[in-house]
């Protein structure tokens, strides 16, 4: 018995290991990117992952944009966005299936010697004269 199951177990690591190298390590199939957007240029989507990696997808006009629950558009996507894409394998590699689009950061211009004078975005204090610097609201 003992025989047998180490057979087994030798059978499917070996069988395991030689899927592994036949496709280079890498999942095929449906896969997830999360990260910032590095670059978008004509019908590719450049993402950097967490490891600092930046993985190119080809976005097709069956990719769908969305950020929360609102439909979204591919000039949406901006450098330094977070985002979330679905992709698939298809004919020019990796595929966009769905991206969705991370919250827009909202801010807050304030001047620093005069935290009441605030604005939507970047300016100088009428006050002071001072540029306004960007808070997180």
């Amino acid at each position: 018995m003992r025989k047998a199951l180490s057979v087994l177990t030798a059978l499917t690591l070996a069988f395991s290991a030689g899927v592994a190298l036949a496709h280079d390590g890498h999942a095929h199939g449906k896969e997830a990117i999360l990260g910032t957007v590095a670059q978008v240029h004509g019908d590719h989507l450049e993402v950097a992952d967490p490891d600092g990696k930046t993985v190119s997808v080809t976005l097709t006009s069956a990719t769908t944009y969305l950020r929360g629950d609102s439909e979204a558009k591919k000039a949406d996507l901006k450098p330094g966005m977070r985002v979330a894409v679905e992709t698939a394998d298809g004919k020019s590699g990796l595929e966009a299936r769905i991206i969705r689009i991370g919250a827009e950061e909202k801010a807050v211009w304030t001047c620093p010697m005069h935290p009441e004078v605030k604005s939507a975005g970047p300016g100088k204090c009428p006050k002071c004269g001072m540029f306004l610097e960007k808070k997180k609201a």
